[in-house]
């Protein structure tokens, strides 16, 4: 299955971890959340963190790898 990311060899999967961290931190900071941790959960069609707030809420966070139809995640969230 071809989920999008390079996850081929270790240096690729650190890599993609990497670049997905960097994505998730700047959602935050463009959707200005309050935020006190960061954690990984998995990587599968997307990159998948959970974020726990300042004023203790926790939600997940996912970061597609971009080769999916727009439409196909916009429906996602009907």
């Amino acid at each position: 299955m071809d989920n999008g990311f390079r996850i081929d060899t270790e240096d690729n999967r650190r890599q993609t971890l990497k670049e997905l961290k960097q994505a998730a931190l700047g959602a935050l900071a463009e959707y200005e959340v309050d935020w006190h941790s960061i954690h990984f959960i998995q990587l599968s069609e997307h990159g998948t963190f959970r974020i726990e707030c300042d004023e203790g809420d926790k939600f997940l966070l996912r970061i597609h790898s971009g080769n999916k139809p727009r439409e196909s995640t916009l429906s996602e969230l009907e």
